[in-house]
């Protein structure tokens, strides 16, 4: 999904290039309308409840510490219901924004400071 980003810097999560670290956090529902192709989500800690929902094909997914999920986040509206316990989830995506930086490095094609 990306080959370059900003500055030529390294991406630890590529070929995505977001990385975003939830610890302890329940979300209401929404959509991540700037995401790319969906993202991955893993959880970690030791918890019970937080189950991941998915509004429209109505699924609540409960998942344990290691587990991996996979959606289209912006398809779907999705929230997590309340916990006990110590929980942390890295979700890994890619922003939709990256198509722009791909065409004209965000209107700066040709600037000596971005390629």
């Amino acid at each position: 999904m990306i080959d370059i980003i900003p500055l030529q810097d390294f991406t630890p999560v590529r070929p995505f290039t977001g990385l975003v670290v939830n610890i302890n956090s329940v979300t209401a529902a929404h959509k991540d309308g700037g995401d790319l192709g969906g993202c991955f989500v893993i959880s970690l800690g030791s918890y019970e409840g937080r189950e991941l929902c998915l509004y429209q094909p109505r699924l609540a997914v409960e998942t344990r510490n290691g587990d991996i999920l996979s959606f289209r986040s912006q398809d779907y509206f999705y929230f997590n219901l309340h916990y006990q316990g110590e929980r942390c989830s890295i979700v890994i995506q890619t922003d939709r924004n990256g198509l722009s930086y791909l065409k004209d490095s965000n209107g700066w094609k040709g600037n000596p400071w971005v390629r």
